[in-house]
C-alpha cells in the first residue's frame, strides 16, 4: 500500500511536473514571441529613423551645395566684371602712352629735321 501511494504520489509529482514546465515553456514561448515582436518594431522605429536623418542631411547638404554653387557664380561675375573694368582702364593708359610717344617723337623728329636743316644750312653757307 504505501508502495502504491508513492507511485501515485510520484504519477502526481511528475504530471504536476510535465503540466509545470508546459506552462513554463508555453510562458517562455509568449515571452520569446513579445521579444521578437518588440525589436522588430524598435528596429522598424531606429530605420524610420535613419531614413529621416538621411533624408535630412541630403536635403542639407544640396541646400548647402546650391549656396554654394549661387555665392561662387557672383564671386565670378564680379571678378569678371573687375578684371573688364581693369583691362579697359588698361587699354586706356596703355593708349594714352602711346598717344603722348607718338607725341613726344613727332616733336622730336621735328626737333633733329630742324636741327638738321640748320647744321645743312650752315654747311652750305
Amino acid at each position: 500500500m504505501l508502495l502504491e501511494e508513492t507511485l501515485l504520489s510520484l504519477d502526481k509529482v511528475q504530471e504536476c511536473s510535465t503540466l509545470s514546465l508546459r506552462r513554463l515553456q508555453e510562458g517562455i514561448s509568449l515571452s520569446l514571441d513579445e521579444l521578437q515582436e518588440d525589436n522588430s518594431l524598435s528596429l522598424d522605429k531606429v530605420q524610420d529613423c535613419s531614413t529621416l536623418s538621411l533624408s535630412s542631411l541630403q536635403e542639407e547638404i544640396s541646400l548647402s551645395l546650391n549656396i554654394l554653387l549661387e555665392e561662387t557664380l557672383l564671386s565670378l561675375d564680379k571678378v569678371r566684371e573687375c578684371s573688364t573694368l581693369s583691362l579697359r582702364r588698361l587699354q586706356e593708359g596703355i593708349s594714352l602712352s602711346l598717344g603722348k610717344l607718338q607725341e613726344d617723337n613727332s616733336l622730336s623728329l621735328d626737333k633733329v629735321q630742324d636741327c638738321s636743316t640748320l647744321f645743312l644750312g650752315s654747311l652750305q653757307e
